[in-house]
């Protein structure tokens, strides 16, 4: 649905079309593959040997590397977030990139890598080379709702063209510039802004049930504790008796 049926197409010629794809590869479409689980399919179902040998080192050197700490670190995460929008957008880089050869194809992909490991985070099964905290979690959902809401503001007042892409009004869909770029914000406040309200929810459930396994895990520690210590106090005044 979003790089196929028309949509590409339409894409070139739309403000709002693109910004759909953009929010389907980079909110939507990571959290269905992240969930699969690609990590421990790859180890299962990849044989031991022939070609499948050096596939599980590379995958594992991979998963091992320092590149893989730094594209994962919370803070690579919110620099994606504060960066990707206010570059691509307000300084007109995108239409430096659909002016390229298969530029709009580049960009799809970008999306869809960006999405990927700003959605590790939140949304991986596999075990992670940094596991990021319940709070930088939550700090770093907000910030992309503000960063949305902010972005979707924007396209909403804007009554001028903002691309040089998108210069001129779309004759053939019977609407202005103004209007597509306003239906593009409408997009980025509701269709971007839910999977994220989505996900903040999840965070929160799932902080609250780990602090709930965490304090079942003291209590019992603390019971066994204090039996071993009613045990000792017993044994210790019967002998005294």
């Amino acid at each position: 649905m979003a790089t196929g049926m028309r949509a590409n197409a339409y894409a070139e010629e739309l403000v709002s079309v693109l910004l759909f794809q953009q929010i389907t590869l980079m909110v939507v479409v990571p959290p269905f593959l992240l969930m699969g689980s690609p990590g421990r399919l790859l180890l299962r179902a990849m044989p031991r040997r022939g070609l499948g040998r050096p596939v599980m080192r590379a995958a594992l050197s991979a998963y091992r590397s320092r590149t893989a700490q730094v594209l994962l670190h919370p803070a690579t995460v919110i620099v994606i977030a504060v960066v990707a929008f206010p570059i691509l957008y307000f300084t007109d880089t995108l239409s430096w990139f659909l002016e390229l050869p298969s530029g709009h194809l580049i960009l799809l992909a970008l999306f869809l890598v960006f999405g990927m490991i700003g959605g590790a985070p939140l949304w991986s099964l596999d075990p992670l080379p940094r596991a990021p905290s319940f709070v930088v979690r939550i700090v770093d959902v907000l910030l992309e709702i503000q960063i949305h809401a902010i972005f979707g503001l924007v396209l909403l007042r804007s009554t001028e063209p903002m691309f040089g892409w998108y210069a001129n009004d779309p004759e053939a869909w019977g609407i202005t510039r103004a209007l597509d770029q306003a239906i593009a914000g409408g997009l980025i406040w509701s269709y971007g802004e839910l999977p994220l309200i989505i996900v903040l929810i999840v965070t929160i459930s799932k902080w609250r049930t780990s602090d709930l396994r965490q304090a079942k895990r003291r209590e019992a520690q603390e019971d066994a504790e204090l039996d071993a210590y009613n045990a000792y106090l017993a044994a210790k005044f019967g002998k005294e008796q």
